[in-house]
């Protein structure tokens, strides 16, 4: 099969689908129409193994163990994963091996632990969202999900059924299309599972009359599952398809087969592993609450036990358990309900019963801490502002430090979306009220953090070295309060690179960037995985060759800063944002070399870690607004010659396909607007020009001053009326 022949899916973000359906529910009344397909990824984040990771452990273990030293070929159209289990030999061996590889999963009490993606497909069951939940793993854990949440258990194997009746199924219901862990049948080896070939299409078929489908943690190699799927006339509602891979890998031939029979009807989203496209999906998109047993655990818990009838008579009257516990529930209720307001502390006991008043304290403070937390855990900053009226700030009161940890998180993330002044005074509330012993070091952090975003709009100016200096004092804090405090050396390395790139190629400048890799190198011997830290490290390191110019320096620099991206990308291969920021110091040193196989070299490298981050995330605008920037530098080089002409023709693709993902992208307005005034056509560049005006807020004169693409257009009327709109 040729990959290339197949239309290429139409990429999506899980929020947009989130709203759809949100949108398609409570707007259009539907109910039930989504059907889930979930594979191996679906459990992962609870340590039980994918087929991919059970083929490399059965491969290792084919070196020791005799029921696989001698081990068949496998024949062509079955799956690794299904020839291995087939050589184990007997089925009560598969089904120990399936047991064990499922307690992965159990806590030190034993319990199967339930992820994020089973809490929220539980919470679309509960809410009228969910058609059918087909799956082809072998742990209880949605179930199990559905049993916490208290939704109805509507479970069946596939595997134990000689026939299929559409039509008879309830809305909720899941199936296991190869069996359970504890079924009568598992279906492992590739003779159990064309046995079953002939049930897939009715249940398929049925599964999506009437419903879209969501496909999660499923990679359908070698699955008739999926060649059942491809070979369906139509699939009415669309394939909503959630790829993810750590190594980077494309999705595999399967989708190619849906892609050459729906087409347009498949969508494609990736980058994201199953509890992070739930997230987004679920809690950001649909909007939709938590089950009750997160967000209201007494009331979840006394609805379960008033479930249960009263004990029958006993000779000796006793209390009922049930109703007790009930009582004691409904009473826990009346204390943490949500209240206008929470009551003052007293300040004086009002009865001579000190325990009571204690224990009347004790519960008024619970209470608050119980309201505010859970409006800081569920972002709802509009009721923390609203019990934040009726708290006096005092840094040594628990529920003043509940607060201050709400007032932290809220301004952290405003001043990341760069929003400093509104982030700025929600970090200084928070120091008001104070905040808890965990939090500690992270508010000075914060506040350096702050002081840096401030410190870079000066440029390099005594204001800008003052901050950047009162920011490495908020970092050295954060350390005093806990020597361990990885972020904060990230930070200050982070902060101490911004400064020395506003110094040029200065003695000051390599001496800020050597102090930055040094607290980069901290944090890395605290916490060895943080792959921020090797990226950051290597940007620094970059940004430091770009001012040495065409030198010996600048090369080791450059070659420092390669090794360190290496370095993330071994501990995080599937990183694509180190891989687009390896393509730009590669493009960088490109542009240093003029034109010379030097350059080629270079480029030829840029653009191949700008495809390989593309293949892990197709949809990232501004890898292709990179790949085409490189395009258009490496053309310049060429002068007026065929290959320049046809490397700017692809440079101007990847920039219109970085706009088609994100048509008020900036950055790519102004290159192509470079490339535009380059082959002297003013108009185009100009519209371009109004584009990037419309969404950069720092679009300034000086920008295209100091750009000499414009010159072939520089004195066109369309042009400088442009330049005379923006300001100094």
């Amino acid at each position: 099969m040729n990959p290339t022949s197949s239309p290429p899916a139409s990429p999506f973000e899980p929020e947009q689908l989130g709203r759809r359906l949100r949108y398609w529910r409570e707007r259009e009344g539907r109910k039930n129409f989504v059907t889930f397909l979930v594979g191996a990824g679906f459990s992962r984040s609870v340590d039980i193994p994918t087929a991919g990771e059970i083929v490399k452990e059965l491969n290792e273990e084919a070196k020791s163990n005799p029921a696989l030293e001698n081990l068949k070929p496998k024949p062509a159209g079955v799956s690794e994963y299904a020839h291995l289990m087939g050589e184990l030999g007997s089925a009560g061996e598969r089904f120990n091996r399936v047991k064990r590889w499922v307690d992965r999963a159990r806590d030190q009490q034993g319990r199967l632990r339930i992820n994020w993606s089973h809490l929220l497909l539980a919470s679309m069951v509960e809410h009228g969202y969910i058609r059918q939940i087909l799956t082809v793993n072998f742990d209880p854990l949605i179930v199990e999900a559905l049993a916490v949440t208290g939704q109805p258990i509507r479970t069946y194997d596939l595997s134990a059924a000689q026939r299929f009746a559409p039509g008879t199924l309830d809305a909720g219901c899941v199936i296991h299309l190869h069996g359970q862990m504890h079924s009568l049948l598992l279906i492992n080896t590739q003779e159990e599972i064309g046995r079953l070939r002939g049930l897939y299409r009715p249940v398929l078929e049925d599964a999506l009359r009437e419903s879209l489908l969501i496909v999660a943690g499923y990679s359908g190699e070698c699955d008739p599952v999926l060649d059942t799927l491809a070979g369906l006339p139509t699939v009415r509602y669309g394939t909503w398809w959630s790829h993810y891979s750590r190594s980077g890998r494309r999705p595999g031939d399967g989708v190619q087969r849906l892609l050459e029979r729906h087409g347009g009807d498949v969508h494609l989203a990736t980058g994201d592993d199953t509890d992070t496209f739930m997230d987004r999906m679920v809690l950001q998109g649909m909007q939709l609450e938590l089950p009750d047993e997160v967000l209201t655990p007494v009331t979840a818990m006394r609805r379960t036990l008033e479930r249960i009838t009263a004990v029958p008579p006993r000779p000796i009257p006793a209390p009922n358990p049930v109703e007790t516990a009930v009582a004691q529930l409904q009473r826990a209720e009346q204390l943490i309900k949500p209240a206008r307001r929470i009551p003052r502390e007293p300040a004086q006991p009002s009865s001579p019963d000190d325990t009571t008043n204690d224990l009347l304290k004790d519960m008024t403070t619970l209470r608050g801490l119980l309201q505010i937390q859970l409006a800081s855990s569920t972002g709802n900053w509009t009721r923390l502002d609203e019990l934040a009226r009726f708290v006096a700030p005092d840094p040594s009161s628990r529920v003043s430090q509940a607060l201050g940890d709400g007032f932290l998180t809220q301004g952290s993330a405003r001043a990341i979306q760069g929003d400093l002044h509104h982030g700025s005074e929600l970090i200084q509330k928070a120091s008001r009220f104070g905040v808890t012993l965990k939090m500690a070091p992270w508010l000075p952090t914060a506040e350096g953090n702050i002081l840096v975003q401030q410190a870079k709009l000066k440029g390099d100016t005594p204001d800008a070295d003052r901050l950047f200096g009162e920011a490495g004092a908020k970092y050295a804090e954060a350390l005093r309060i806990k020597p361990d405090t990885h972020e904060a050396l990230y930070n200050w390395g982070n902060a101490l690179s911004e400064q020395a790139k506003l110094k040029g190629n200065t003695p000051d400048a390599d001496r800020l960037f050597a102090e930055a890799g040094a607290k980069y190198a901290q944090a890395l011997r605290i916490k060895p995985d943080k792959h921020g830290a090797l990226n950051n490290g290597g940007t620094a390191l970059f940004e430091q060759a770009k001012l040495k110019g065409n030198t010996p320096d600048a090369d080791r620099l450059f070659g420092e800063a390669g090794a360190k991206y290496a370095e993330a990308l071994r501990i995080k291969p599937d990183m694509h944002e180190t891989l687009n920021n390896w393509g730009t110091a590669l493009l960088e040193q490109a542009k240093l070399k003029g034109n010379t196989p030097d350059a080629e070299r270079l480029f030829v490298e840029a653009k191949a870690k700008y495809a390989e981050a593309l293949r892990i995330k197709p949809d990232r605008h501004e890898t292709l607004n990179n790949w085409g920037a490189a395009l258009l530098e490496q053309a310049k080089l060429k002068g007026d010659t065929p290959e320049a002409d046809r490397l700017f023709g692809e440079a101007g693709a990847k920039l219109a396909q970085a706009l088609r993902i994100e048509p008020g992208f900036a950055d790519a307005h102004m290159n192509l607007a470079c490339l535009a005034a380059l082959g002297r056509q003013p108009a185009e560049s100009v519209e371009h020009l109004q584009r990037w005006r419309q969404h950069d807020p720092g679009a300034r004169k000086r920008r295209l001053d100091n750009e000499r693409d414009f010159d072939p257009i520089r004195t066109e009327a369309a042009f400088l009326a442009l330049r005379a709109t923006l300001p100094d």
